[in-house]
């Protein structure tokens, strides 16, 4: 008796499926540890903007423009100063730590693009950790990692 060839068995088809399925798995063991590894790098590259933003809203609008860190609520914001407007809330990830060191809060940028009082802020993530040391006198900050 000849077999009539119309196709592939079930189990044929389970196997092939299985196969299939592990192979578009194994790029996620990879991805995870390295989006992991990114947020405080994400973080880092954020706050930078942001501060850059704010510092570049300051000189355009000529007025002063104050960065109040959250800790607790795991969140900064940007607001104009001296009045309630709030240009900016930025939340960021919980496992973060941040430790505000010889940072006095607010941060004010003026018309100038000067910060009103140097400081330095520690952002750490695991095993990594950032520096981030507002420069009196010309409005600059550094971002560098310990």
């Amino acid at each position: 008796m000849i077999r009539e060839e119309r196709g592939f068995t079930f189990v044929e088809m389970l196997f092939v499926l299985l196969i299939a399925g592990m192979a578009a798995s194994l790029p996620l063991f990879y991805l995870l540890p390295w989006h992991e590894s990114r947020k405080l790098e994400q973080f880092v590259e954020q706050f930078r903007e942001d501060t850059m933003f704010m510092q570049q809203a300051a000189i355009s609008n000529n007025g002063s423009y104050q960065l109040r860190m959250f800790p607790k609520e795991h969140l900064y914001t940007i607001a104009k100063a001296g009045t309630l407007q709030t240009v900016l809330v930025r939340e960021y990830h919980g496992s973060l730590q941040i430790d505000q060191s010889t940072l006095q809060q607010p941060v004010t940028y003026g018309a100038d693009g000067n910060v009103n009082r140097g400081g330095t802020m520690y952002v750490s993530y695991g095993k990594k950790k950032y520096r981030i040391v507002f420069y009196l006198g010309q409005g600059r900050f550094a971002c560098l990692l310990q």
